[in-house]
């Protein structure tokens, strides 16, 4: 009798140990969460602002992208990001375009890349 006390004894001790680890664990991963949910909100608003630009910078040359949208990105690795879609356009539209950024760009050929500071 005395061993299936202590039997009962360790598992409700192990039990316990158990539960308090997951108590532990649990504030951690809300906080990741969290903290992960912040860094694809701040993503999307960059993405948003851009969008915003954009557009205005497409009105003020005569052109409408009534496709164009934000669309947030879920990679495999839990990381995400938003991309402005510029959606589709028509034929006299897109060579409209491509004429206002030919007009626009500094400099003949250049290259803009992402913020990764090489250009």
């Amino acid at each position: 009798m005395t061993t299936e006390r202590q039997a009962v004894t360790t598992t409700r001790a192990t039990d316990k140990a158990e539960t308090a680890g997951k108590a532990e664990k649990a504030p951690r991963a809300e906080k990741t969460q969290d903290l992960e949910k912040a860094q694809r909100a701040k993503k999307v608003g960059e993405a948003e602002e851009a969008h915003r630009a954009l557009r205005r910078a497409l009105r003020h040359a005569g052109i409408q992208l009534p496709a164009m949208d934000i669309r947030p990105v879920r990679r495999t690795d839990g990381d995400g990001y938003a991309l402005v879609n510029l959606g589709e356009c028509s034929a006299p539209v897109a060579r409209a375009l491509a004429d206002v950024i030919e007009k626009g760009s500094a400099l003949p050929g250049e290259v803009v890349r992402e913020r990764e500071g090489t250009s």
